[in-house]
């Protein structure tokens, strides 16, 4: 006889299949935790002097960069910085829990440094490491390594300076051989731009040359008549005012002791004999970092 109740068939009831449900998710989210890696990176971060992209056994550590790694789905997943302990300088260890095979690992130089050439032991800012793999890192300063430099003099031209046009400050190929007609050195400014000049410093991160005002018998100190007057000079050529340090606070570099205008006798120039190395600017160099300038006052020995 045929089953004339339908409703007497087993049923399964919804909660069983709700429970199925979590059981499965609960399996996705621990297979999702056994892929996950923790551990670390490690690496160095170090000044590629001759930009190269291989670390030479005196090239030191940087420390200050910052790395950072980053998931598949760009997510940051640990960063730290380059350390600056002189004892273990330019040395980090990066800590990551990554679900992928490769983190993205990016370095950022410290300022003023910049990443250095693609190498065997530099490659680029940003790499793709396993976890308990090692990255290394080269930076280089703006000054560390040039090919073919230009190279800089001052002139010292007799007179009062200030319409002269006569070259004061030129410029020629580190390659040159001195043969004027072959390799001729170009004027960068001239005596009615900058007077007369003794210390440079070059900013190679902007291709600026800054000037000194110098004390000589018989040469005047141009447009500005003053001792301590610093020029620069653009890249485009044309020298300006940077900087009038006498007067400040603090700073006297001496009063001017040569005649005045283009008439007085230069060629004598009696408060010159004793004025120099004792009054005006002297040398100047600016720093590894090209952010500061020292120049020595003369007159106050410092």
């Amino acid at each position: 006889m045929m089953n004339r109740h339908p409703h007497n068939r087993a049923h399964i009831p919804l909660r069983v299949f709700v429970l199925a449900g979590l059981i499965l998710a609960l399996l996705v989210i621990s297979l999702q935790v056994v892929n996950a890696q923790a551990g670390v990176i490690t690496g160095i971060v170090y000044r590629d002097y001759d930009n190269n992209g291989a670390r030479g056994a005196t090239e030191p550590g940087v420390g200050g960069a910052t790395i950072t790694g980053y998931d598949d789905a760009g997510t940051p997943i640990g960063t730290t910085t380059s350390s600056s302990d002189p004892a273990t300088l330019g040395q980090y260890t990066l800590p990551v829990v990554a679900s992928g095979a490769l983190v993205r690992v990016e370095f950022t130089p410290p300022t003023p440094y910049r990443t250095a050439i693609f190498g065997g032991n530099s490659p680029t800012s940003v790499q793709f490491v396993p976890v308990g793999g090692v990255a290394d890192f080269g930076v280089q300063a703006p000054g560390d390594v040039c090919n073919n430099p230009r190279l800089a003099t001052s002139c010292f031209i007799p007179g009062d300076n200030s319409t002269s046009t006569t070259r004061a400050v030129v410029s020629w190929d580190y390659y040159a051989n001195g043969r004027t007609g072959t390799y001729p050195e170009t004027t960068i400014a001239t005596a009615n731009e900058v007077g007369t000049v003794y210390g440079l410093a070059f900013q190679s991160s902007t291709q600026t040359l800054f000037e000194a005002s110098y004390v000589r018998r018989g040469t005047g100190q141009g447009p500005t008549n003053s001792t301590g007057t610093i020029y620069r000079m653009s890249p485009t050529g044309g020298a300006s005012v940077f900087m009038e340090l006498n007067g400040l606070a603090g700073i006297d570099t001496g009063a001017n002791p040569h005649p005045n205008g283009m008439a007085a006798p230069w060629i004598q120039d009696p408060g010159g004999f004793v004025a120099p190395g004792k009054i005006g600017l002297g040398d100047m160099d600016i720093s590894s970092d090209e952010t500061t300038l020292y120049v020595m006052n003369l007159n106050q020995r410092e």
